[in-house]
């Protein structure tokens, strides 16, 4: 460690130490499992692997050791969690899942101590996939939707402006900070108050006030339904007062349902003005992965 607090090494992948040659790679990355328990207050690192890079059918023979030693140890594995990296998807195609938005399979299939057949689900970080589609909105400007309607950065940045001039807020957290966001990528805060329900209401309100505002109405209703989906992840107490925050039950599976099914369809639509649709590009990730972690 140096006076940066940056951690220097060699790549180790815990097999017989470091690599049996003079002169190993310096590791640039730390790939580390960790097991979460879902009936209990308790998470525990069961291996790291310090690398250079490995690819998919590397990092799944990785998975596939750790699944066979949690399941020695009877432990069943429900799900695994993971950021929007490419080389993390590739790991759960080589183990039999299917990412494709017609007809996926969103799960990994697995043996227990028993012999008995177990499925794996598969979610996409929620928080980085928010990150990634607040990054592609900023960075394209522009993108459309279904009906051909223009959804634009440039209204979040008008209100900012507004409420700035005016030193008056609309209901929302919208600031200069989560518009120029760069220096703070991974704070999820910023990108959760930018694609809210709160910015919505204000543009939808704004709309009503200010004629610039007046064709609005698209990108409000892309806030809205971010944030929906967004907060379909998160949600965890039935007492929650949003709309689509609850905790999923008998009394909200219904409606969560129909969401998706909405969410779907809304995703499929959108487009980057050069016609490209969003979910055949290459900044496909965000939208998709927050779409199969509902």
């Amino acid at each position: 460690m140096d006076n940066k607090r940056q951690i220097f090494g060699f790549v180790d992948m815990g097999i017989d130490g470091l690599y049996d040659h003079d002169d190993p790679p310096e590791a640039k990355n730390a790939l580390v499992f960790i097991v979460v328990a879902l009936n209990g207050y308790w998470k525990l690192p069961i291996g790291y692997f310090l690398i250079d890079s490995l690819n998919g059918k590397e990092r799944a023979n990785l998975l596939e050791t750790a699944m066979s030693l949690l399941t020695e140890i009877k432990i069943k594995i429900y799900s695994i969690t993971f950021d929007g990296a490419h080389v993390n998807t590739a790991m759960c195609t080589h183990l039999g899942a299917k990412f494709t938005l017609n007809n996926p399979k969103t799960f990994i299939e697995y043996k227990d101590t028993e012999g008995k057949e177990q499925q794996m689900f598969i979610f996409y970080d929620p928080a980085h996939m928010l990150k990634l589609i607040r990054n592609t909105f900023q960075n394209k400007k522009v993108i459309k939707n279904k009906n051909g309607q223009l959804i634009k950065w440039e209204y979040l940045v008008k209100l900012v402006d507004v409420q700035t001039n005016q030193k008056l807020h609309a209901v929302n957290k919208l600031t200069y900070r989560h518009i120029h966001f760069f220096n703070e990528k991974m704070n999820v805060r910023l990108a959760a108050q930018t694609l809210s329900q709160s910015v919505c209401d204000s543009l939808k309100f704004m709309s009503t006030v200010d004629s610039s505002f007046e064709d609005s109405s698209a990108t409000s209703e892309f806030c809205a339904m971010i944030n929906n989906a967004f907060d379909i992840t998160n949600s965890r107490s039935k007492f929650s007062k949003k709309p689509f925050n609850k905790a999923i039950s008998e009394e909200t599976f219904e409606k969560y349902e129909e969401f998706m099914k909405e969410f779907k369809i809304y995703i499929k639509g959108l487009s980057f003005l050069d016609g490209t649709m969003v979910v055949n590009s290459q900044r496909k990730t965000g939208f998709l992965g927050l779409l199969f972690s509902l």
